[in-house]
């Protein structure tokens, strides 16, 4: 792995743990194991390291939904496997999402770079293109509001990865790391309803 690597990934996890205005360049470059010089020589500024590290936890979501515009089958479908996909990543790579989740609340910082806040709104807007797409093909009321249906449908994933054990021990037989079914169970609830129809 790379120096710019390292830094990456041991500025993320530190980010991710303390929040941005905790952790200092010093703290990044004795967790590197280099010099503040060194840390320097690949990143102009603490801004710029952790504008970069937002960047790419951005773009796994961007390569998911890549991923979910290939697949054939119905809208509701690609929503679904979106939503799971998402999951996975987030499971796989919690630090990302951790921080994702920490910068965009009122625990991140109080302005973001322009570019972070573009890719979110990127992503978010593929995931409402996919969901209008659905309403255009009779696959979901056309009365949902888009937008709103987007938030709720990655809501309960970006939970999870910020309760994680809360959500375990409170869901116990239900978390996401031990039921595969659970974001298919969650997208069903709101995208088929769960009230019984006559």
């Amino acid at each position: 792995m790379d120096s710019t690597e390292v830094i990456l990934n041991k500025a993320e996890i530190l980010f991710a743990d303390l929040g941005f205005g905790s952790v200092s360049m010093t703290n990044i470059a004795n967790a590197c194991d280099m010099s503040k010089a060194n840390l320097y020589h690949h990143f102009s500024s603490k801004d710029d390291l952790y504008s970069q590290i937002l960047v790419r936890a951005q773009k796994n979501t961007q390569n998911i939904l890549e991923k979910t515009k290939a697949i054939s089958g119905t809208y509701i479908e690609k929503i679904e496997f979106f939503i799971s996909e998402h999951l996975n990543q987030m499971l796989s790579d919690p630090m990302k999402y951790k921080l994702l989740a920490r910068e965009f609340s009122d625990l991140g910082r109080s302005s973001l770079p322009m570019t972070n806040v573009s890719l979110l709104e990127q992503n978010l807007s593929e995931i409402v293109d996919l969901i209008d797409r659905a309403k255009k093909n009779h696959e979901i009321v056309k009365s949902c509001n888009s937008r709103l249906l987007a938030y709720q449908l990655l809501s309960p994933n970006l939970t999870y990865i910020t309760h994680q054990n809360l959500f375990d021990s409170v869901f116990e037989g239900l978390s996401p790391s031990s039921n595969t079914e659970f974001s298919k169970t969650l997208t069903n609830n709101l995208l088929k309803g769960v009230t019984k129809s006559d």
